[in-house]
């Protein structure tokens, strides 16, 4: 996980990558993110892209302090930062249609 935060921050340098964030208050607290605040990453490549996932997370009832940033998250003692790879595959569950990933 540290690994793919790296080449994450990395790119997120080279090419100024898009992160919709979010703190995730189902999965905070407890297992891995136990005493800590679960917070949600995706990195996406367009605004577009951001735009689609932010929806997406937005009508979520779990998720808060939604934004886009540039910049991501560190994981700490107080914060537990989930690397979200792979969203396009929700798009049967969210308002994205599959022609439009």
């Amino acid at each position: 996980m540290l690994e793919e935060m790296q080449m994450v921050t990395m790119y997120s340098k080279k090419q100024r990558m898009l992160i919709p964030s979010s703190n995730d208050r189902f999965m905070s607290g407890w297992g891995i993110a136990r005493r800590r605040i679960n917070t949600c990453v995706v990195p996406c490549l367009t605004l577009e892209e951001a735009e689609k996932v932010l929806d997406y997370v937005e009508d979520r009832k779990e998720q808060k302090y939604v934004s886009i940033v540039t910049t991501p998250p560190r994981t700490n003692d107080k914060r537990l930062v989930s690397l979200v790879l792979g969203w396009r595959g929700m798009a049967n569950l969210s308002p994205i249609k599959k022609e439009e990933v």
